[in-house]
C-alpha cells in the first residue's frame, strides 16, 4: 500500500526551489539519508559539509536534494543550495527501511527536480546483502550498531522507530528504479559487495562504495561535490582515501572502490569459470584462512579476490578472473588496516560471502537464493 505524501506548497521553496518551466538541469543528486539511528548526530554535519562543497556555479545548473530521516522527527526531503537549505516535502513518520519510502523520495526528487542525469548517495548503516533474518546469529551486540565500540563506523538502512527495521537487499532492489541513476554511492560500510552490486547492477552505470567499514564521518563532501555533478568519479575515491590515509590509528581507514555496473555480468562469467574449475570446495575452507573485512563474530564477508584464489581454480581461469577484476573494478585503493585490527592483505574492491560449512542451516540458504549465487554456482543444492 502506497504511503500518502504531503506536499507543502511551491512557494516555500523559496528562491532556492525548482520549477517546470525552465526546463531539466544538468544532474540531480539524492542523498537518501536514513538516519533514525545512532547516526542522526552526524545528519547535520554531513548536509554542511555537502553545502560547502557547493557554489553558486554547481547550484546554478544542478541540484542537490536530501531525504532525512532522524530519531522523534518527520522524514522530510529538502534542497540544499550553497546559501542554505529548504524543506520541500513532509513524508509521514514511517520506517526509512522500507521500499516504497525510497521509491517515492526518488519518484518525487525526479517531479520536482528534471534533469538530463542523476545520481543517487546511500546514507546509512547496513550489512551488505546480508538479510536481517540473519543479524543474529552473526553478531546480536554489533549489528545493534546503537552499541558499537569504537570506532564508530557506518555499515544500509537500519531504523530504530517505532521497530529496529533494516533495508534489506531486495527491498532496496525493488525501491531503485531501473534505467534512472548514472551512479550510485553508499556512504555505509561494506556495500561494495560483489551480491549487491550485481543485484542492483541495472539501477545505475557506476557504483562507489567500500568492502570494509566506513568510519562514521563519511564520505568528504566538501571536497566531492564538485567532482559528482561533473562525474568525475576517480577524484572522488582518490579524495576519500587521500582524507583517511593521512589519519593516524584507527582512524586510518579507508577501503574505496569504483565499480563498472556494464562488466559485472562478465566478471559473473569468469568468476563460473573459477568455481567449475575449483580444486577446494568453498564449504571447506576457514573463515579465518580468508581476508575477512567485518568485525563480526562469525565472520561473513571475505575479499572476492581471495576467495577465488583460495577455490585453487584452474591457472587459466584464475588469470580471466583477475582480468574481468580489473576491467569491471576500475579504481580500488585501502589503507594497511581496517579500524586498526584488520589487516588487509589483499583487496579487491568487492566482498563476498562464502558459504562455509559452519553457516548451513543459518546464512548458506538465503545466499543459495542470490542472484549472484545463481550467476556463479558457488552454493550447490540438490546436485
Amino acid at each position: 500500500m502506497l504511503i500518502s505524501l504531503c506536499l507543502l506548497s511551491m512557494s516555500s521553496c523559496g528562491s532556492h526551489g525548482r520549477r517546470h518551466d525552465d526546463g531539466p538541469r544538468k544532474r540531480t543528486i539524492l542523498v537518501y539519508m536514513a538516519g533514525d539511528n545512532n547516526l542522526t548526530s552526524y545528519v547535520s554535519s554531513n548536509i554542511n559539509s555537502m553545502m560547502y562543497g557547493l557554489t553558486k556555479s554547481i547550484s546554478r545548473n544542478n541540484d542537490l536534494v536530501a531525504y532525512v530521516d532522524r530519531p522523534g522527527q518527520t522524514p522530510v526531503l529538502l534542497h540544499i543550495t550553497e546559501s542554505g537549505k529548504d524543506t520541500l516535502m513532509v513524508f509521514p513518520n514511517d520506517y526509512s527501511a522500507h521500499s516504497v519510502t525510497l521509491t517515492q523520495a526518488i519518484d518525487k526528487t525526479i517531479e520536482l527536480f528534471p534533469a538530463e542525469s542523476y545520481g543517487l548517495v546511500m546514507w546509512s548503516h547496513g550489512t551488505g546483502w546480508v538479510p536481517s533474518a540473519t543479524h543474529l546469529y552473526i553478531d546480536s551486540y554489533k549489528l545493534l550498531m546503537q552499541e558499537r565500540k569504537a570506532p564508530m563506523t557506518r555499515a544500509f538502512g537500519l531504523d530504530m522507530e517505532p521497530d529496529v527495521e533494516w533495508m534489506d537487499l531486495d527491498a532496496m532492489v525493488e525501491g531503485i528504479p531501473a534505467g534512472v541513476f548514472d551512479f550510485i554511492l553508499f556512504d555505509a560500510c561494506y556495500m561494495s559487495s560483489i551480491e549487491v552490486l550485481y543485484e542492483l547492477r541495472g539501477k545505475a552505470n557506476w557504483f562507489i562504495g567500500s568492502e570494509i567499514e566506513i568510519l562514521v564521518l563519511g564520505f568528504p563532501y566538501a571536497e566531492i561535490m564538485e567532482d559528482l555533478f561533473h562525474s568525475d568519479y576517480l577524484s572522488v575515491c582518490q579524495k576519500y582515501y587521500g582524507y583517511y590515509d593521512i589519519q593516524s590509528g584507527e582512524a586510518r581507514t579507508a577501503g574505496v572502490a569504483l565499480v563498472d555496473a556494464s562488466k559485472l555480468d562478465n566478471l559473473a562469467s569468469a568468476f563460473r569459470a573459477v568455481t567449475e574449475s575449483a580444486t577446494v570446495d568453498a564449504a571447506d575452507l576457514w573463515q579465518y584462512d580468508l581476508q575477512y573485512v567485518d568485525r563480526f563474530r562469525h565472520k561473513i564477508l571475505f575479499d572476492l579476490k581471495d576467495l577465488a584464489v583460495n577455490l585453487e581454480p584452474s591457472a587459466e581461469a584464475l588469470e580471466q578472473f583477475e582480468k574481468a577484476l580489473d576491467e569491471c573494478v576500475v579504481f580500488r585503493k585501502n589503507t594497511p588496516y581496517s579500524v586498526g585490527v584488520i589487516k588487509l592483505e589483499t583487496y579487491s574492491g568487492l566482498n563476498a560471502f562464502v558459504p562455509l560449512a559452519e553457516y548451513e542451516g543459518h546464512i548458506n540458504g538465503y545466499f543459495y537464493q542470490t542472484g549472484w549465487n545463481q550467476a556463479v554456482n558457488l552454493l550447490k543444492y540438490g546436485e
